[in-house]
């Protein structure tokens, strides 16, 4: 299942940053004007400017809520902030995650 998902992955990253997902959510209601619109979403990378790790330790302990405490924003905040961004336009309803490549 794991191959079939990295595959999956694979496929969506050669696709466009952002795109519509064609095919009708619910085909009975195709003559709606508010029928619902699918866009799927790529997120690539983790930080812009990655950090060095060193062997040595400066400073104030991992433990403590220092300074060196960041905020890490959820996927489904990137996604919904992205889409909103580019379709200011259209109201969103709901965002998924649908696969996740750790390597």
């Amino acid at each position: 299942m794991r191959y079939y998902i990295r595959i999956r992955i694979w496929l969506c990253t050669q696709l466009l940053k952002m795109r519509c997902a064609y095919g009708l959510l619910r085909p009975q209601k195709t003559c709606d004007e508010n029928s619902p619109v699918i866009f799927r979403i790529r997120i690539r990378g983790s930080r812009t400017n990655p950090v060095p790790h060193d062997d040595g330790v400066d400073g104030k302990s991992s433990n403590s809520y220092g300074n060196n405490r960041h905020h890490i924003p959820i996927l489904q905040a990137i996604i919904e902030d992205r889409i909103g961004r580019r379709m200011a336009d259209l109201r969103l309803l709901n965002a998924q995650l649908l696969e996740e490549l750790n390597m």
